[in-house]
């Protein structure tokens, strides 16, 4: 760490990224690198405004992490290639609202501040005022902002619970006997979950789930229920189902059911592991993936496997909690 005048000792003291008790001094520099990645590509910003464009953002984050493959070749296998890492920021700041994307101009979102606990969680705040660093998400201490909007607004999480939002689907629901083709495939209801979401077979138990129908790309979703010969079933918009939506049904179906597994976690002093047994809805994800490391970059996206500060950790914990998700944790 006492390389290039301790230049990453200085960026761990400046951003609050501190190394893990049982944590490889590699695998902190590898952490340490992507969240300065994240950094500079997000400083790129405030460049000039014939800069602003994605592409610029992308040039500038492949040229960061080249500089640091060159600086600490030791580390050079454990970090991502530069096409995928710029990818993964451009699409992670997007989704959570950091950056609006549109005819390759890239603008940044105004400030917004969410406290929960003693954290605040920050977005739109200029490079000189970043604190401290999960991923490549800001937060600071409660006392900064003077007003803050709820986490939910700010990254627009799910504001009902899992349950409730089941309940308002199944109300929605317009019930009729239906016949369905060959290839047509149903929600999983039990695990292991690690064999694919979906199966062959319907459930048989009468109990309301999730079925899907048509060729890759263009497949309808449906709300169905079978008693072991009939299937009666109801159309979900597509806005309920595309882009990975269908997760936040797929999570609220198996939490009413008791299905659900809970969020496996590991404390490692300053560090918290993270492990999804079922794959969260797209913003909960992003939500988490913008504040978390992942545990190997060389596995981009790599959802199921997160780091985050213990600070940012209880605040993720708390909100997902109050959507209904359940959290265990795992012994070393």
């Amino acid at each position: 760490m006492q390389m290039y005048s301790g230049l990453l000792g200085k960026i761990s003291k400046r951003y609050n990224i501190l190394q893990g008790e049982a944590e490889e001094i590699s695998d902190w520099k590898v952490r340490l690198i992507y969240s300065v990645c994240g950094l500079m590509g997000y400083a790129s910003l405030w460049d000039t405004e014939e800069d602003q464009s994605i592409v610029h953002f992308k040039r500038r984050i492949c040229k960061i992490l080249a500089s640091y493959r060159e600086m600490y070749p030791e580390i050079s296998d454990k970090l991502p290639s530069s096409d995928k890492l710029a990818e993964e920021f451009s699409g992670m700041f997007k989704d959570t609202g950091v950056i609006y994307h549109r005819s390759n101009c890239v603008r940044l979102a105004i400030r917004k501040d969410a406290i929960v606990g003693e954290t605040c969680l920050q977005r739109g705040i200029t490079p000189d005022d970043i604190k401290y660093v999960s991923g490549v998400g800001f937060y600071s201490d409660r006392h900064e902002p003077d007003k803050a909007d709820g986490v939910r607004l700010m990254f627009g999480l799910e504001e009902q619970n899992l349950l409730s939002v089941w309940e308002t689907t199944l109300k929605q629901a317009s019930w009729s006997e239906h016949q369905f083709p060959y290839g047509t495939t149903y929600m999983r209801m039990l695990p292991p979950f690690n064999r694919g979401y979906w199966v062959n077979e319907p459930d048989r138990t009468n109990t309301v789930s999730l079925m899907r129908a048509g060729n890759k790309g263009a497949k309808s979703y449906y709300l169905y229920k079978c008693d072991g010969r009939h299937i009666d079933a109801s159309s979900l918009k597509p806005c309920m189902v595309e882009n990975g939506n269908y997760l936040l049904l797929a999570n609220a179906c198996l939490s009413v059911q008791g299905s659900l597994p809970p969020i496996e976690y590991c404390f490692d002093k300053n560090l918290v592991h993270i492990h999804l047994q079922y794959l969260l809805p797209p913003r909960e994800l992003a939500f988490l993936k913008l504040y978390s490391w992942p545990k190997n970059c060389t596995d981009l996206p790599c959802n199921f496997e997160r780091k985050c500060s213990l600070d940012v950790f209880n605040v993720i914990k708390a909100v997902f909690e109050e959507e209904g998700y359940l959290f265990t944790e795992r012994k070393k």
